[in-house]
């Protein structure tokens, strides 16, 4: 695995969505490689002291009418 393919599966890996191949394949690139290492353990870390957001109320009416009238708006 290239370190260019390790950054493409961040996020897979990250979200806990990676397959048993992919699992292996980063461990093992993580195993040899410093810079993608450090990389992904900065990135965890960063992610970790993020709290996930809890959209304000009526959010998700107020998306799905307006993504309704987007739609019909440019059919």
């Amino acid at each position: 695995m290239t370190c260019e393919q390790l950054e493409s599966l961040y996020a897979t890996f990250l979200d806990n969505l990676a397959t048993r191949d992919e699992i292996r394949l980063i461990h093992d690139h993580l195993a040899v490689c410093l810079r993608c290492r450090s990389s992904l353990t900065w990135t965890h870390q960063a992610m970790a002291g993020h709290d996930s957001v809890t959209p304000p109320r009526g959010f998700r009416e107020r998306l799905l009418a307006r993504l309704r009238q987007e739609t019909t708006k440019n059919v």
